[in-house]
């Protein structure tokens, strides 16, 4: 028995001295466990006490979670058959007796495992019966032991840049037993991997845009603003540029007070109908979002802007706060005490940041206009929006990046093209007239209603073309009351009448001497041979050179590792101008 408790302690040793952050709270979640009940040890035929078998009762009786007669050998086999050879990153259903795990890093000792097993007692039962400190001291081996299935997956760190094949594998004996469990992960994990290949290909295009933008737009923080005290609103609508939108705009103009937050798409032909302040969302990290404000006076918007948003759009905006997303710069500028607003960017569409931040903002029922995610009656977008105008006749295309622009449209979305797109004339919008679906605005559509099923809400669909579809959720009080973040006040307004400085000239810049000192420092691999295992060396800064890195790869055909030097001498060059801009 006192050899067996020596496994226990050292198991959980090496799992602490791993050094990753979720091996250390999978240790504590051990610690605190006992011997599972569902789980007996017995003998092997072959290897005896010395190389135990397990059996787990499950909903359908008892299983064998690893062979009877030889369960090291058997699980070289399992680990040849999942072909590990060239995997760069796996996700591992259950984690047994260890075996398997052990055999799969035999293969493949450089390969970026992560072990999902949502039951901490089954891995005190393997803890106790076998020494697995070998395997559970490598730090690219993470053992994930979360009960809740979404932060099981929002617990992983795949990056496609740095690890572009991704696999899973599983126990099928371990998963009978919990086969809700594993069927509810799996999906949510097929969700993540989809979402990460989108944000490659969206860096892909943007990524250098993006960096250069955010260094440049932290000169703007000082006179950005947020609201102190705010009291959230319950009831907001948001608008964007569908074409359903040019039949509710006007009865909007005089409809009862409720917020009304536009996407950027929309905000010139809402400027039409309503000479009230309009606040507006934009993530774009394009020039060309600026002709989505055409016309619009910047005194009459309050803009909501992505920091990454570009830098010579947000320059003509007095009213401005930001908000930003999950990438490695955001968090890294974030952690160092700049305060770029709220994480409610997660994916390309305006549409989906606005209703994130009216669920920030507390509302529990939002209003949807013109969110058709489709081409309705073979009309592209909102009458007056400067899209709409280069669909419609090509007389309004006046030079070259009109044509650009309107080659891009036509390739992306497939506009009037009958046999391509969807075609929808009924269904959840109860549309009038038929729709054309087309597979980037079914993606906004699935990322936007997935978002807001994730934050508590339920779509109730209008009953005709003019009427909104409704979001309802619960009540919940807003994480902005007291915070100062931007939220709307009392009477439903977003306004600056009460204009709170977030930070100084001098902050942003004693953040980015040491930033740009942190990129001097790194030591970035020479070769892309199995890129992957530096990516955990490179450290926070590291990892903020990620966007414009997957630019480089994709946009120049360089390697990944001369990607992230470009990378990093472009960070530090803009660095060294911002810094010197401001002396």
């Amino acid at each position: 028995m006192s050899e067996i408790g020596n496994w226990l302690e050292r198991n959980l040793e090496a799992l602490r001295a791993s050094g990753a952050r979720l091996n250390h709270e999978t240790a504590a979640k051990v610690a605190a466990s006992k011997v599972s009940p569902r789980l007996r040890l017995e003998a092997s035929r072959s290897g005896g006490i010395q190389e135990p078998t397990a059996i787990l009762t499950g909903p359908e009786g008892d299983i064998f979670l690893h062979s009877r007669y030889r369960p090291r050998s058997e699980a070289v086999k399992f680990a040849d058959g999942v072909g590990v050879e060239g995997c760069d990153y796996l996700v591992l259903y259950g984690f047994g007796l260890g075996y398997e795990a052990e055999a799969l890093i035999q293969i493949a000792p450089q390969l970026q495992l992560r072990i999902i097993e949502p039951d901490p007692s089954l891995l005190y039962s393997a803890f106790v019966s076998r020494d697995l400190s070998e395997l559970l001291g490598l730090a690219h081996v993470i053992i994930v032991c979360e009960e809740q299935v979404a932060e099981a997956v929002g617990s992983l760190d795949y990056l496609p840049f740095f690890f572009p094949k991704l696999r899973s594998s599983n126990l099928r004996a371990r998963i009978a037993a919990d086969d809700w469990y594993f069927r509810d992960f799996a999906a949510k994990l097929d969700l993540f991997i989809a979402a990460a290949g989108n944000d490659y290909r969206a860096c892909a295009g943007y990524g250098l845009r993006w960096c250069v933008n955010t260094i440049r737009n932290l000169a703007l923080l000082e006179r950005s603003y947020v609201t102190p005290e705010v009291a959230p609103a319950n009831s907001w609508r948001i608008v964007g540029a569908g074409p359903s939108a040019t039949q509710t705009l006007e009865p909007l103009a005089t409809a009862a007070k409720t917020f009304t937050v536009y996407c950027d798409t929309a905000v010139r032909t809402a400027a039409a109908f309503t000479k009230e302040r309009l606040t507006a969302v934009t993530i774009d990290p394009q020039p060309i979002s600026k002709l989505h404000y055409l016309g619009v006076p910047p005194q009459r918007v309050l803009l909501v802007s992505d920091i990454g948003a570009h830098h010579s759009l947000l320059q003509s905006f007095p009213h401005l706060s930001f908000i930003c997303s999950e990438h490695p710069l955001h968090r890294y500028l974030s952690s160092r005490g700049l305060p770029l607003g709220p994480t409610l960017v997660r994916g390309g569409s305006v549409s989906e940041t606005a209703l994130r931040l009216a669920h920030h903002a507390g509302a529990n029922e939002i209003e949807l206009h013109g969110l058709d995610f489709g081409y309705r009656a073979e009309k592209s977008y909102i009458v007056g929006s400067w899209l709409e105008s280069y669909l419609r006749n090509r007389s309004d295309r006046l030079h070259s990046i009109s044509d650009q622009n309107y080659a891009f449209i036509q390739k992306r979305n497939a506009v009037r093209r009958p046999t391509t797109p969807k075609v929808e004339t009924s269904g959840t919008d109860n549309m009038s007239k038929a729709t054309y679906h087309t597979s980037l605005l079914e993606d906004y559509r699935a990322a936007f209603y997935s978002a807001a099923t994730a934050l508590g809400f339920r779509y109730t669909p209008g009953s005709s073309c003019s009427e909104p579809g409704r979001l309802y959720g619960e009540r919940h009080s807003s994480p902005l009351l007291g915070r100062g973040d931007i939220a709307p006040n009392a009477t439903g307004d977003l306004t600056s009448a009460h204009v709170s400085h977030v930070t100084t000239d001098e902050a942003v810049r004693e953040v980015l001497g040491r930033f740009r000192q942190e990129l001097s420092e790194l030591v970035l691999p020479a070769k892309d041979s199995r890129f992957g295992m530096s990516y955990r060396s490179l450290g926070a800064a590291g990892a903020t050179l990620v966007p414009a890195a997957i630019f480089f790869h994709e946009r120049r055909g360089t390697s990944r590792c001369e990607a992230m030097q470009q990378s990093c001498e472009l960070m530090q060059n803009e660095i060294s101008r911002f810094i010197a801009a401001g002396r």
